[in-house]
């Protein structure tokens, strides 16, 4: 089922939560919205849910208008961050409870329901904890098991609400991983929300970049990333380098902050898109003093400050690191081998 949005928007008192935004979801997509705290992810989420009313503009499922349609008319399952499962019920009663609660004339038969459940609870290879209670689970068995009650009325939609928020790192990555073969399989269109942006990038087909109520930028994982439209996308989306530079007329971004000419802007460098050089050259102009250096994983990551005294940080390999033979505290010179730049507001 798809899914539009057109010019949503919410108030809570004088707090706007969703202004005017406007996105669509493509049947069978797993759409991510992504953003801090407080930029309006969760909102949208409850809105197309029909848990939340918008004050103003339309939530379109499938060509059907349901703005004001109840929860129970719209077809959707909800998996919320902290679960909400039934203390004094087993795992297969939770995921069966849906199907109980339904009008007697649609409601499944005893032995429909059941096949159904433990069906699911195999989809989420839970079916040996079937006569379990939540206390005896762990966080990512819950999880599963309120994804698979989601699952259990045959939801046209499935929304996830910070679905892996209150697990380990472990354990979010390896269901994090689960959770996209799982859509593969099964290619219900899901929205789900998080602030992670690694879960965003590595689970979605889209991506929805929210702040403060309105979207940054819609676009695949790789779109956003590699492209980003605006500072705060590339500033939102793992390490960055800000730099203070100039464009000339040709084009070219002069680096050093004595230069004067040229229009100003401020430049976007990856960690990973600065090369470090013990000598001064017309690759590597720019001065810096190694502050820290952490060996610890794949790349070593060097933390720097330039000659007014303002953070950077590069990431370069192993190798490289101990061909350079880098101390703390020594005189550097940085190159930078690609970059986004964007004109610096006024008074910047």
């Amino acid at each position: 089922m798809s899914i539009e949005l057109i010019n949503v928007s919410k108030k809570f008192g004088s707090f706007v939560a969703v202004d005017n935004v406007s996105f669509s979801i493509n049947r069978g997509e797993l759409l991510a919205l992504l953003g801090p705290s407080g930029s309006g992810k969760t909102t949208i989420l409850r809105i197309i849910a029909g848990l939340e009313r918008a004050d103003s503009g339309s939530v379109i499922l499938e060509g059907r208008d349901v703005t004001k349609e109840d929860p129970r008319d719209r077809g959707i399952g909800f998996v919320f961050q902290h679960y909400a499962l039934f203390r004094h019920m087993t795992v297969f009663e939770n995921v069966a409870f849906g199907l109980r609660v339904k009008p007697r004339k649609v409601r499944p038969s005893e032995s429909e329901i059941r096949k159904r459940v433990m069906d699911l609870l195999a989809l989420v290879q839970l079916d040996f904890l079937a006569n379990h209670y939540p206390m005896q689970l762990s966080g990512g068995q819950r999880q599963r098991v309120a994804l698979a009650r989601a699952l259990a009325i045959q939801p046209s939609i499935l929304l996830l609400d910070e679905p892996f928020g209150s697990l380990d790192a472990r354990v979010r990555k390896e269901l994090r991983r689960w959770l996209r073969k799982l859509h593969d399989e099964i290619h219900v269109t899901s929205v789900f929300v998080t602030h992670d942006q690694e879960e965003a990038l590595e689970v979605s087909d889209r991506v929805v970049i929210m702040n403060q109520g309105r979207i940054e930028q819609i676009g695949s994982p790789e779109e956003v990333y590699f492209s980003p439209k605006t500072p705060f996308v590339f500033q939102f989306l793992g390490d960055v380098n800000l730099f203070h530079a100039r464009e000339l007329s040709n084009g070219e971004i002069v680096f050093l902050p004595d230069d004067a000419r040229g229009v100003e802007k401020r430049v976007f460098v990856r960690p990973n898109q600065i090369s470090i050089a013990l000598n001064l050259s017309e690759e590597n102009p720019i001065p810096a003093t190694i502050q820290y250096i952490n060996t610890a994983g794949p790349m070593v990551k060097i933390e720097l400050s330039d000659i007014k005294g303002n953070p950077l940080l590069a990431f370069i390999s192993i190798e490289e690191f101990q061909e350079l033979n880098l101390k703390k505290n020594m005189n550097v010179f940085l190159g930078i081998k690609s970059h986004h730049s964007f004109d610096s507001p006024p008074n910047f």
